[in-house]
């Protein structure tokens, strides 16, 4: 084996659940929560995306609500339990896909003028979470592409006064 080779690289990484000063989580969710303190915190930062019924099921993986949150193995299967979620997954499509069409058809951020705080990308957000995140019923592609040509067309007016 070489040495620099990738496997030497993967076996000298720190392991996910190895304890360092450094993890962040440590701070944010300290080993000191209960798990219902802990599957609340994480849920209020996926943007409440749980079910009583789910979260009641991921404190049970830790014993039930008053348990400690502090094995690192439970707090792993309980952080992919929410990943997986499919409401955060749909609500993280939905995010990504009105970005995506910021940058693809309008060339521009979400933020960028005319509407300098996100009431663009809200409203298409919206319109894309009441069709269920179906961007073909709620005609997406199709009003980026014609919002995409108004500039184009206000400019030929000007040039042509």
């Amino acid at each position: 084996m070489r040495v620099g080779s990738s496997s030497l690289k993967i076996a000298s990484r720190p392991s996910p659940g190895s304890s360092s000063p450094e993890r962040v989580s440590d701070k944010a969710y300290p080993d000191s929560l209960n798990a219902e303190q802990f599957v609340t915190r994480l849920d209020a930062n996926a943007g409440r995306v749980l079910t009583d019924a789910e979260m009641a099921q991921l404190e049970a993986l830790f014993g039930g609500p008053n348990a400690s949150s502090a094995d690192a193995v439970k707090r792993a299967q309980v952080v992919r339990s929410l990943a997986e979620n499919q409401n955060l997954q749909q609500r993280e499509f939905n995010r990504a896909f009105v970005l995506t069409q910021y940058f693809g058809y309008l060339r521009r951020n979400p933020d960028d003028g005319p509407d300098t705080d996100y009431t663009g990308y809200d409203f298409w957000l919206t319109k894309l979470d009441q069709f269920g995140g179906n961007y073909i019923n709620a005609e997406m592609v199709k009003a980026f592409i014609y919002l995409n040509r108004i500039p184009a067309t206000v400019c030929a007016v000007k040039d042509k006064s």
